[in-house]
């Protein structure tokens, strides 16, 4: 994720809604919904205060369900899970509407996502009900509808139905939300609907409508200076991901401005978090570090979840000023730091630590992290095939139960006509002929449909075995199809040259141009490999913007003169994106030969296919738009082997390792070598 405390870490429990209702709790008197909802938008600056509060305050029986959930809301704030879980056991069995959405507040800090979607799913089901659209005519009406609690139910569920892809859920949920806020005037309530809507168009890269809803939001009349202050940090992270670095900084300290004048003390410490992330993309590590450790004590104090994200920026800004020991200390203090990250978040932050460690001369640290960047993506990548291959699946066991629910009613209407035909045998010997051809008949069209039925699920079997072996986005092979191709080699030694293509500052295309232009620019080099490779070559899509090509008869010098002419081919000409513009694109490789010479190594496919992914990073840790090739080893005992693995650049140093450079543009031919070539 962009290292940045984005609003959905304190959205939920800022605010309460007047007509508090649900199906098992009454209606709150307005003086109470008043003091009730004071405790709670205290809860997060003043935590323990508020505490204090809600347990001092005295009620009648009927509304003590409402003390028991404001309690577990400040609980949360407090970061005491264990103690706002132990107000609503998971053991009760409730369809309570506030149980389930503390019950879901409580997933949801866990990190247990699907769980968080179904309590969010019985929630709902209770609440709808209660707010119907069109609004109710009669005003007595407006008072069942807990507005509050039905926008934080349509925030959470935005969050699962994102994840799932059930945009029409999530849009449905958030208009009906947004008729009730406007109904109750509320403008934080109708600034929590627009922040959603924000998250929820860029989440489709929507930039426009998502700077729309923002805009919307800090125009509504009387805004808390709470929810202003949360729009403008939204503002500022759609500026980071659009790379518009100078809009970002003005707006953190915009809203920083704001919230130390209003005496917000935690909410001015995640805005410092956000502005060390700022700095540290400005190339100013010292300004983000002062920036950071101001706001650690105060996230520390408060068991904030940004905690993490902040230390996270200290590392990156004490890397870059070169206090590596101190870095390595932030590092080991956020491991021990229980972090709830999807898993391209996650490798994000690798990713920006590695290259933080690899501008600092620091490659053993920065290859460590790449790799483990890697294995994360290559996870993710995974786990999204397998659900796209389990869709297909669904889609083919649907057509199979088809086919034998056919056979088996045309095996019962035979059988019900056989017994038919046998009855008028016995009462009619004369239609026994008539009666047999009618039997015949139905058989033969029993038949030729189960064939047709059996045809067609032999067609989406194969259909699914080929979407199992082919990227469904450039056609090409994917990791499972080379798996087997390896593991169809049985023992023999591997021959041949493994290269890996990686496109270069790939993330730049995605967060400057969308992803319709990333995949766009994936195609175009996945068609111009196609188009270069030999027959026999295999040409596989390893994972995000990654290609492997295994050339099982290409070696020795051969290989490197096939990659100088490879490597200016795909750069050559610009890729038309799919708006009509024009983008440039280079790529780097590694790649590696086997046997390796002068002493003829072999290496096992995974261990040579990890070799070339070490040529890949020196490649791009010299500059990028460059192939750099293993041609020559000379060691060749087991204890060596795992040094230069674990020292690649010094073993070259060493000549332990002969490395040569291909240089992708003419540009690139006039600048020193970095590397020599053997």
């Amino acid at each position: 994720m962009s290292r940045l405390t984005f609003t959905s870490l304190v959205l939920a429990g800022l605010l309460l809604a007047s007509g508090w209702a649900t199906a098992a709790v009454p209606v709150l008197p307005a003086p109470l919904a008043d003091r009730l909802r004071q405790i709670q938008q205290m809860a997060y600056e003043r935590p323990d205060e508020a505490l204090q509060a809600v347990r001092s305050e005295s009620v009648d029986e009927p509304y003590r369900p409402w003390l028991r959930y404001v309690e577990a809301r400040v609980q949360l704030q407090r970061g005491q899970l264990a103690a706002a879980r132990a107000l609503y056991p998971v053991e009760a069995v409730s369809d309570d509407a506030l149980a389930l959405h503390i019950r879901a507040l409580v997933a949801r800090r866990e990190g247990q996502s699907e769980r968080m979607g179904a309590l969010v799913e019985q929630a709902w089901a209770v609440v709808e009900p209660l707010c119907p659209s069109p609004l109710p005519e009669a005003s007595e009406s407006l008072a069942n509808c807990p507005a509050g609690l039905l926008v934080e139910l349509a925030s959470l569920g935005q969050i699962s139905a994102l994840a799932q892809g059930q945009l029409a859920t999530a849009r449905r949920r958030s208009d009906l939300a947004m008729t009730w806020a406007q109904a109750r005037r509320q403008p934080d309530l109708q600034a929590h609907v627009l922040l959603d809507r924000a998250e929820f168009h860029l989440q489709q890269d929507e930039r426009s409508a998502a700077e729309a809803a923002l805009n919307e939001a800090l125009a509504l009349p009387n805004l808390g200076v709470t929810w202003r202050i949360w729009t403008l940090n939204f503002q500022a992270a759609v500026a980071a991901r659009y790379d518009q670095r100078g809009r970002q900084g003005e707006l953190l300290e915009q809203a920083l401005a704001t919230a130390q004048a209003s005496r917000l003390e935690r909410t001015a410490a995640l805005l410092q978090g956000n502005l060390a992330d700022f700095h540290v993309h400005m190339g100013r590590p010292l300004v983000a570090r002062q920036l950071a450790e101001q706001a650690l004590p105060v996230l520390r104090r408060f068991a904030d979840p940004a905690e993490a994200t902040v230390r996270h920026n200290l590392a990156l800004a004490l890397i870059d000023s070169r206090a590596f020991d101190a870095a390595r200390v932030q590092l080991a203090r956020l491991q021990e730091i229980p972090v709830v990250e999807r898993p391209d978040e996650r490798a994000q932050g690798l990713r920006e630590l590695s290259e933080a460690w690899a501008r600092v001369g620091q490659y053993k640290e920065a290859l460590a992290l790449y790799h483990a960047e890697r294995k994360l993506t290559s996870a993710a990548q995974a786990q999204a095939r397998e659900l796209a291959l389990e869709e297909v699946r669904q889609r083919l066991g649907s057509a199979q139960k088809e086919a034998e629910l056919t056979l088996a009613q045309r095996e019962a209407d035979v059988t019900r006509q056989t017994l038919a035909n046998q009855d008028t045998l016995r009462q009619v010997a004369v239609a026994a002929g008539v009666l047999l051809a009618l039997g015949l008949g139905l058989g033969g069209l029993f038949w030729v449909r189960a064939r047709a039925a059996f045809r067609k699920l032999r067609r989406n079997q194969r259909l699914l075995k080929a979407l199992s072996e082919r990227d469904a986005l450039t056609g090409l092979a994917n990791r499972r199809q080379f798996h087997q191709v390896m593991a169809a080699r049985g023992q023999e030694p591997l021959e041949g040259s493994l290269v890996i293509i990686d496109i270069d500052h790939f993330k730049r295309i995605n967060d400057g141009h969308g992803h319709a232009a990333g995949d766009a620019v994936i195609q175009a080099i996945a068609q111009r490999l196609s188009d270069a490779v030999r027959d026999g070559d295999m040409v596989v899509r390893w994972g995000g913007e990654e290609y492997l090509i295994y050339a099982p008869t290409l070696k020795g010098p051969h290989a490197k003169q096939w990659v100088t002419r490879l490597l200016p081919s795909l750069c050559s000409t610009p890729v038309a994106l799919p708006g009509g513009e024009l983008l440039d694109v280079t790529c780097s490789m590694g790649f590696v030969t086997l046997p390796i010479p002068p002493l003829g190594v072999n290496l096992p496919w995974e261990r040579a296919l990890n070799w070339a992914d070490l040529a890949l990073y020196a490649a791009k840790n010299r500059g990028r738009r460059r192939a750099l090739g293993i041609v020559g080893l000379h060691v060749n005992d087991e204890v060596s082997l795992a040094q230069v693995e674990s020292d690649f650049e010094g073993a070259a140093s060493a000549a332990r390792l002969s490395l040569v450079q291909v240089l992708g543009t003419p540009a690139d031919l006039a600048a020193p070598p970095l590397v020599p070539a053997y």
